[in-house]
């Protein structure tokens, strides 16, 4: 019995954090021999309670509501041995919640970084490092495809690239930051810009306000919403 159940812990374990979350074919596969369907919250505070539920064994046959569905009730204390190694060991590397005020100033400043004349590869990269591998993103008019892809984050570095250092002048001033709890935040600023385009060497600039909304997973940038007033 020992040698089973620390057979399926690490199977369990083995499945992380986020398959776990958002579970894909071959993560129900891997659970299928635990006989659980995992459905987990968001929502720390269910958790919580969800990890009191199995310590005191009090929990029912079916709950959804704290996301876990036994298919043997009397088979519960082995499960509860598995899901809270599972979840101490996944806790550590969960996101805490962060300021997001903090975050919206940190994420503008970051990619003014980028279009400065001056702009370097690190500048970009440190841009980069806000946001998800595959990042969604929009600039409407030009681009209204806002799919995840997994190559998101590396086509936003090819054409980033493209443009580097492409201003011989560039200012961008803060109007105005919204936060929506830790999942989104929009940011409303100011800039202008002159330069050459790097394909046609035309003379190119513009002063404009723009409204970025930012949807954010695990403290990172997943989609970016880019409009024009």
């Amino acid at each position: 019995m020992a040698v089973a159940l620390v057979k399926r812990r690490n199977a369990a374990r083995g499945l992380g954090w986020r398959a776990l979350r958002e579970p894909s074919g071959s993560a129900f596969a891997a659970l299928r021999p635990l006989e659980i369907q995992a459905v987990f919250p968001s929502d720390r505070v269910l958790q919580k309670h969800f990890l009191m539920a199995l310590i005191i064994n009090e929990l029912p046959g079916q709950d959804t509501s704290i996301g876990l569905t036994l298919a043997h009730k009397d088979d519960l204390m082995p499960h509860c041995l598995i899901f809270l190694t599972l979840f101490l060991f996944a806790m550590p590397s969960l996101a805490e919640d962060i300021d997001m005020k903090a975050f919206a100033q940190r994420y503008f400043q970051a990619a003014v970084n980028t279009q400065a004349p001056d702009a370097t590869e690190a500048d970009i990269e440190a841009y980069l490092s806000l946001l998800t591998d595959d990042v969604g993103h929009t600039h409407l008019p030009w681009f209204n495809d806002d799919s995840r892809v997994p190559e998101g984050k590396a086509q936003m570095r090819e054409g980033m690239m493209f443009y580097l250092a492409a201003h011989s002048h560039y200012q961008a001033e803060l109007l105005n930051v919204f936060t929506f709890n830790q999942s989104a935040i929009a940011i409303r600023y100011r800039h202008s810009a002159k330069g050459v385009r790097p394909d046609t060497k035309e003379p190119v600039a513009y002063e404009e306000v723009v409204m970025e909304l930012l949807e954010l997973e695990n403290g990172k940038v997943a989609v970016i919403r880019k409009n024009h007033e």
